[in-house]
This record gives structure tokens, C-alpha cells and sequence, in this order.
């Protein structure tokens, strides 16, 4: 099932243990290079100052609430070693540019979907410039269509077709 980012934006996160909020979503934590949500930072809670929840420790992703197994999988995020760089980019694709990889602009991420099984980056949602706009809605660019991310930059395969035909040269006719 895909989810959009912007319906997980301040999504409360419930413990089974328990059965009520313990947080709310407040961030998607992003590794760049893999478009893979790693973890989610936390409104802040009592106990710690940077709330963190690994995606390992999420059940499930409905469509009104997060599903942890208790309030323990939430921890501080200046304990956990492996997510200093991710954090500390705190990557987020929305708002980058799109261009082809010949250099032509596309427009700028308005949203993007996520896998809810997998936690990957699925498809991004394209808004483009108001000449454009005219033609169609919004572009929808998928994962294999990807070829690199930068910090505010997204470069993709051009939208090209391959004719099957084979060309003709062009044969200048003899003038008599």
C-alpha cells in the first residue's frame, strides 16, 4: 500500500501495550542516497529531548495512526550512532528541483509516496512551472525513473520514445 508523506505529518503513533498515543509523528527521516525512510522523529515527549522511533519497531502503518509495541521503541536520538548523518542532513525531497538527465527542468517535488511494507520512496509528485501547468496537472515521476539525488536536486531519465523504424538518409535526387 502506498501512503503520502503528507498524510503521515503529525499522525499519532499508538502503543498496543497500552492503547493510547504515546507521540506523534513530526518528521521523515530520509537516507538520500536509497530514497528509504530509516526512521521518524517524534513531537517531543517527556523523557527525551530528540524522539526517535526506528522503523524496525513500527507494527503498522494505518491510515489514522502508527502501531508501535509500546512506548520503550521510542528513544533519543542522539543514542543511536548509525542515524548522526541522516539526521544531520535531514533530507526531505520536498522542494527540489527536477530536471532530465539532459539538463531540462521538470519542476519542483510537491509530495511523494511512500511503500508502507518496504518504507521506500515510491513516486514524487511533480509541480511544474505555470507555462507548463496549462498543459496537464501535476507530473508523477516513479522510483526507477530516478537517477540521482542531491540535497535539493533530482535528476531523472528523460521521457524519450525509440522509434522502431529504421531512419531513411536523405538521398539527393539527380537533376538531369
Amino acid at each position: 500500500m502506498y501512503v503520502l508523506a503528507s498524510q503521515l505529518k503529525n499522525l499519532p503513533i499508538i502503543s498496543l501495550q497500552t492503547g493510547e498515543t504515546v507521540a506523534q509523528v513530526q518528521l521523515l527521516i530520509i537516507e538520500m542516497q536509497k530514497l528509504e525512510i530509516v526512521a521518524i522523529s517524534c513531537a517531543p515527549m517527556k523523557e527525551y529531548p530528540d524522539p526517535i522511533l526506528m522503523v524496525r519497531d513500527i507494527r503498522q502503518i494505518a491510515s489514522d495512526c502508527l502501531i508501535i509495541d509500546s512506548e520503550d521503541d521510542i528513544g533519543s536520538g542522539s543514542d543511536i550512532v548509525r542515524l548522526k548523518d541522516p539526521i544531520r542532513e535531514s533530507y526531505s525531497p520536498i522542494g527540489a528541483h527536477v530536471v532530465s538527465h539532459m539538463q531540462r527542468p521538470i519542476g519542483k517535488v510537491e509530495d511523494f509516496t511512500i511503500n508502507s511494507e518496504s518504507l521506500k520512496l515510491q513516486k514524487l509528485y511533480i509541480r511544474q512551472p505555470i507555462w507548463r501547468s496549462w498543459l496537464g496537472s501535476s507530473l508523477i515521476i516513479t522510483r526507477e525513473q530516478i537517477l540521482d539525488v542531491k540535497p535539493k536536486l533530482i535528476i531523472v531519465k528523460e521521457a524519450t520514445i525509440e522509434s522502431k523504424l529504421p531512419l531513411r538518409k536523405h538521398v539527393p535526387e539527380a537533376r538531369s
